[in-house]
């Protein structure tokens, strides 16, 4: 075969490659398309800065368009006797503290031995472990002397289903090669103009909450908690520094959106208002007999442990009132909160070296005797006041300060 027909034949075999790269330079020459790189060089090339459009490699774009994001940069070189750590979160903590991409969580602070702590702050409402795990990953190459994540359950708020390559969970390493591939103009361009028929939502949190959320227990919530078991299981591999997990209270007072055997259409509010209005204006003997026709309507579901443990707290039976709201939580059907399974994961993920654990729940609960005033660092729901906060970041620059304090 002659040499001529022999180099025809190998670029009519890899000419669909090449036009594929030809087609990606041309799209960046054009500036189609978007950049996803964590980090960018400065203007003098002496400074790192935020690329604030980094998460959207991870999000639906129609449902989390342009967010604020607090501006971040670091010098190249690490100053002296400076500690840099990377903070990390996800929902979850956006959940908690609402607006934490907007500003700082925690400021910068000087060790009791004189060294300085510069947090670099990425707080964005990530949806998925795999997310947190590229995160650390890519500080990796910044030279961070510890990480600071704060996760929790943010596999339930569903796969952002930004195409139609995404629809299924159990494409989850479809999702991440996907994920990646979105630093190619080309694929981002496929994505956004070719593949219209996009399962999104126009309300996040949507208003049906069966759009968003996994029933626990279910085949569902298996596989999701395996997913984000994996994930956090192998963020840390190759890791020479500590990752710092911070596991979230639960408010144990928040009711319930669903019990197992509800079938009415989230009524069980009515179940709360009607208990309040009770406990108000009935005595005991009333409520003890509202409690028997409840549990002869809805027996040992999560609606019935609340409304008990409201009576109960009423009654100040403080030690069963907290034992019936946490079983409340545990029969609630939909996990939209951080519960007992991730909380037990996370401790095993911190025991790990060289992992830590920064145990806020613990902290709490510790600081409230066991009791129900735990409660008192809550706003509503999921979402911390402002003594949860301050909690929150000095539980953080404690735990930090002790062990920069002893790092040799």
């Amino acid at each position: 075969m002659s040499l001529r027909r022999t180099l025809y034949k190998i670029f009519f075999r890899l000419s669909p490659l090449f036009i594929v790269v030809l087609l990606e330079l041309f799209l960046r020459l054009l500036g189609v398309g978007e950049s996803f790189v964590i980090f960018q060089e400065s203007g003098d090339a002496q400074r790192y800065e935020l690329n604030t459009s980094h998460y959207k490699r991870y999000l639906s774009e129609r449902q989390f368009k342009d967010l604020d994001i607090v501006y971040q940069d670091f010098s190249k070189e690490k100053e002296p006797d400076t500690y840099r750590v990377f903070l990390i979160s996800d929902h979850t903590m956006i959940s908690a503290l609402p607006e934490t991409n907007k500003k700082e969580l925690l400021s910068d602070f000087i060790t009791p031995n004189g060294k300085k702590v510069d947090i670099i702050q990425l707080a964005v409402p990530f949806t998925n472990s795999f997310a947190v795990k590229e995160m650390l990953r890519s500080s990796k190459k910044f030279n961070p002397d510890a990480c600071v994540v704060l996760t929790g359950q943010n596999e339930f708020y569903g796969l952002p289903k930004k195409s139609v390559w995404m629809r299924d969970i159990r494409n989850y390493w479809g999702v991440s090669a996907y994920v990646q591939a979105k630093n190619f103009r080309i694929i981002q361009l496929l994505d956004r103009f070719l593949f219209v028929n996009k399962d999104i939502s126009k309300e996040f949190p949507p208003e049906d909450i069966d759009a968003w959320s996994v029933e626990a227990d279910s085949m569902n919530y298996r596989e999701t908690f395996s997913y984000f078991k994996r994930n956090l299981k192998t963020a840390n591999k190759n890791l020479n520094y500590p990752v710092f997990y911070v596991n979230l209270p639960v408010n144990i007072k928040q009711q319930p959106y669903r019990s197992y055997f509800d079938d009415k259409e989230l009524l069980d509010a009515d179940f709360i208002q009607e208990c309040s209005q009770l406990l108000k204006k009935a005595d005991s003997y009333s409520l003890d007999l509202w409690l028997e026709d409840l549990y002869a309507w809805e027996p040992e579901t999560a609606i019935y442990y609340h409304c008990k443990a409201m009576i109960e707290e009423r009654n100040k039976e403080q030690t069963q009132a907290v034992e019936d709201y946490w079983k409340a939580v545990k029969r609630d059907a939909f996990k939209v909160r951080m519960d007992q399974d991730f909380r037990n994961l996370l401790l095993e993920v911190a025991q790990e070296s060289p992992n830590k654990l920064i145990d806020l729940e613990a902290y709490l609960l510790k600081d409230a005797e066991g009791s129900l005033n735990s409660n008192d660092y809550f706003k509503n729901g999921l979402e911390l006041n402002e003594k949860g906060g301050t909690a929150l970041r000095e539980l953080i620059r404690h735990e930090l300060s002790v062990y920069f304090s002893n790092k040799k």
